[in-house]
């Protein structure tokens, strides 16, 4: 199967990009990536993560913010400003998430099943912490976009949609984000990294 990113997912890139520049990072971690997709705020995943997970983005972004911005005033020229080895991993998961799902195109909620597959990144825990998991958005995701309730073709409908309760504020728990993240390399067995994306972000803006 031919994988591709989408333009949403090309434009959240350039939006981590941003987002890492005005923390004042010379890196675009996993941390940005997700700050770019609630910059974006129009996709599946954003939709699921309020509907579904009752979750408050506006504080996750917050706390994302707080724990990556670098109190140091240093310019970065965009050139220098690259994905390091963590979101390098998220978007060769993301093609991953994307086969599983049987997609032609890598989308933003593959991206958020990418970053909560890691699992040793900062917006994963802070998910994690806030009772959103891998499993429960991949079965939001899996789901027809438009599932008729009255037609019974229950292939796909055998279980029926349970919101996840007790979804808390995003500051419960969080004391196990505040752990130092380790860098995480992955096998081999996954695919290249879209030399686009790539040159989207070495390129100055």
């Amino acid at each position: 199967m031919n994988n591709n990113y989408s333009q949403q997912i090309t434009q959240i890139l350039q939006y981590s990009k941003e987002e890492a520049i005005r923390l004042n990072n010379d890196y675009i971690g996993p941390e940005h990536i997700m700050l770019g997709i609630i910059r974006d705020g129009k996709s599946k995943a954003v939709d699921v993560l309020q509907r579904q997970c009752n979750l408050n983005l506006a504080e996750l972004k917050q706390m994302l913010e707080k724990r990556v911005r670098n109190s140091e005033v240093v310019a970065y020229m965009p050139k220098d400003v690259t994905l390091n080895e963590k979101s390098s991993g998220v978007l060769r998961l993301c093609i991953l998430e994307s086969r599983l799902m049987r997609s032609k195109t890598a989308d933003v909620e593959h991206l958020l099943l990418a970053i909560m597959k890691q699992k040793d990144n900062l917006p994963a825990k802070m998910l994690e912490d806030s009772q959103v998991k891998y499993d429960t958005l991949f079965q939001y995701f899996s789901k027809p976009a438009t599932a008729p309730k009255n037609n019974v073709d229950v292939e796909d409908d055998e279980e029926e949609d349970t919101p996840p309760s007790n979804r808390g504020s995003v500051g419960e728990g969080t004391s196990t984000a505040t752990r130092t993240e380790k860098k995480q390399g992955k096998g081999t067995d996954t695919p290249a990294i879209d030399s686009s994306l790539v040159e989207l972000l070495v390129m100055g803006n």
